[in-house]
């Protein structure tokens, strides 16, 4: 009786052991596949509970649903610019599985297997971008920007080859660092040092000989405005001396004796600009005396005529 009852219990157990391992639970987040004997039978498109071959006739596979990021450089095998300069690069693309059955077929069974495929095709088209320029084309932000949407484009042709597709999905490619070795570098940037200095030079030369040449135009022209200045200035003088030439003769002409007193007056009021000024005077010789002593009566000789400026 204790026989049977020990049988029946290994029989039980044996048989929970099959059953738990004929059951799977197929993730939201996980493509899951089942493979017997190295080779893939089925894909399970459905997540949930699922029923499979007891281990091990059959075994359950998962490749990763969500973006997989993959980083990789060719410090091992630096690029060669034109100007023979050896270039290290590293980078990440962000990629996901959309089609297992693709990528089972022509990549493999493994997250990592797709890695290295892509960082292939990335460490290939490095290689052929880079060394067709200068190192100093791509250490600036827009020459990686520019490698980038250069390499993107052949990542993704690659990744949806018609015959052998790789079942994935291209997200995102950024190159992280383009840079030399500390020898090499100190060489490039002591090139560039050169040429940049050598530029600065003749910039300078050509901004001061711009800068003489406007100057000698601006003072060329500063003369020709103060020549007309002062030719305007003499005309307009002559024909105001003119004028009052004119006027102090029409004047003078109306009453002679008044216009000698006045510019008798107009004389003595500037010789006394300042409280400090002293006139002596003869009052015998002074006609501007004998002219107040007589009541303003004398005659005075009427002044020569004004000539009139041209």
């Amino acid at each position: 009786m204790m026989q049977r009852m020990f049988a029946l219990l290994l029989a039980l157990l044996v048989l929970t052991g099959l059953m738990a391992s004929s059951l799977f639970v197929a993730e939201e987040r996980n493509h899951t596949f089942i493979e017997a004997s190295g080779q893939v039978q089925r894909i399970v498109a459905q997540p949930g509970l699922q029923i499979k071959m007891p281990w091990p006739l059959e075994d359950v596979r998962t490749l990763e649903k969500r973006i997989v990021t993959s980083t990789g450089d060719n410090s091992s095998q630096p690029v060669v610019t034109s100007l023979q300069e050896p270039v290290l690069a590293s980078w990440y693309v962000q990629w996901r599985v959309v089609d297992p059955q693709a990528y089972l077929q022509h990549v493999g069974d493994k997250t990592d297997a797709g890695k290295d495929r892509i960082n292939d095709v990335v460490r290939a088209a490095l290689k052929t971008e880079i060394a067709q320029q200068a190192l100093r084309q791509w250490l600036v932000a827009d020459g990686r920007k520019a490698l980038e949407d250069k390499l993107l484009p052949q990542l993704r042709a690659a990744a949806q080859s018609g015959d052998k597709p790789w079942g994935i999905e291209i997200v995102a490619l950024r190159i992280n660092r383009i840079d030399v070795d500390q020898v090499e570098g100190e060489k490039l940037f002591s090139s560039m040092r050169q040429e940049l200095s050598a530029d600065a030079t003749r910039l300078r030369a050509d901004n001061a000989a711009e800068l003489a040449d406007v100057k000698t135009k601006q003072d060329e022209k500063r003369q020709q405005l103060l020549l007309e200045a002062r030719q305007q200035a003499q005309q307009i003088r002559g024909e105001a001396d003119a004028e009052a030439s004119r006027i102090y003769a029409q004047d003078y002409a109306k009453d002679p004796q008044f216009a000698n007193f006045y510019r008798s007056l107009s004389v003595y009021r500037k010789s006394f600009d300042s409280k400090d000024d002293v006139l002596v005077i003869d009052p015998a010789n002074d006609a501007l005396f004998q002219n107040l002593r007589q009541g303003g009566s004398s005659q005075v000789q009427e002044p020569p005529p004004v000539k009139k400026a041209e």
